[in-house]
């Protein structure tokens, strides 16, 4: 899980910066010397702060299959990339992606699509809760949104994702990347 934990580490940097990545993906990690960087930085903007939130843009930014449901909703912040890894993490973790849909649930004209949500939701926490390793529930609260029935709370930040101890269980030789060098 050092991926998820250098993903979540550029998040941090980021957001630290006040950017929001607004287009995490699988597809937008790489590696590079053994460690898990973002890619495609053409969706990013700058926020007036850390914490300052955008209006919605329905089917401006990023890739629906990872879109918080916020996002096309009403305001979203940084906390919309931590959803977007936090669904990549569990594809990763459970090799399925736990969110079926063509369509942001959450999009105007297409409520239709929530009651099928709701299920893949309520099967996702289900692993999530069942995982052993301190993982699961970091990615359980990275999936946290106001209009759950089951996982409501305020969604956890990158910051606060990575001070969980099941970082703590990497392997010894893991060190995170180091700064690059200015020329």
């Amino acid at each position: 899980m050092s991926l998820l934990c250098d993903a979540l580490r550029g998040l941090q940097f980021l957001h630290s910066q006040s950017y929001i990545h607004r287009d995490v993906k699988p597809q937008n990690i790489s590696m590079y010397a053994n460690h898990a960087v973002l890619l495609d930085l053409g969706s990013a903007t700058r926020l007036s702060s850390p914490t300052a939130t955008l209006s919605a843009t329905p089917g401006r930014f990023g890739t629906i299959e990872y879109l918080a449901p916020e996002f096309e909703k009403s305001e979203y912040g940084t906390a919309a990339d931590v959803w977007a890894l936090g669904v990549s993490a569990f594809e990763l973790l459970y090799r399925y992606h736990p969110f079926r849909h063509s369509k942001n649930p959450w999009r105007a004209g297409a409520e239709y699509l929530q009651p099928a949500f709701r299920q893949q939701e309520q099967m996702a926490v289900q692993l999530l809760r069942s995982s052993k390793d301190g993982v699961g529930g970091v990615i359980l609260r990275m999936l946290r949104y106001q209009w759950s029935e089951i996982n409501s709370a305020m969604r956890i930040s990158a910051t606060r994702a990575l001070e969980f101890p099941c970082w703590d269980a990497l392997d010894e030789s893991y060190s995170p990347p180091r700064k690059l060098a200015k020329k």
